[in-house]
Order: C-alpha cells, then structure tokens, then sequence
C-alpha cells in the first residue's frame, strides 16, 4: 500500500481504521481507544468501520486549541 498523504485522502469522506491511523500518526490500537472513548467517532458500513475525515479534523483541531493536552 502506498504511504497515505494528506492529498490521497482529500477528497474521500471516510477511511478504514488502520488509514485513519496511519494519518494521524499513531498504532491501531491507539486509534481503537480513541474511538472506544468517543474522542474520534466513527460507524459500521457492513463489517467496516468507517472513521469519517471530518472527524480526525476535529479531533486534531481540538488537539491544537488545547495545546495538545
């Protein structure tokens, strides 16, 4: 799989988990406690999760206004 950049994922809506993990930049099990607390949502497609991009936005501007804490 090629490396994700923030240009091969603009213009969808949704990323599975271990994409949305590689754009932020952390473990898989990482982003499944993000998304068990409910700091990043996500839903069920099937059997897939999908994690909406609008959501990893927010989580990181959220990131950022609180001086990362």
């Amino acid at each position: 799989m090629s490396e994700l950049t923030t240009n091969s994922f603009e213009n969808r809506l949704t990323l599975r988990k271990g994409e949305a993990a590689r754009a932020l930049g952390v473990s898989e099990r990482t982003l499944h406690d993000l998304l068990k607390s409910g700091q990043i949502g996500s839903f069920k497609l099937g059997r897939a999760v999908l994690i909406p991009v609008a959501e990893i936005k927010a989580f990181i501007s959220l990131g950022i206004q609180s001086g990362g804490k």
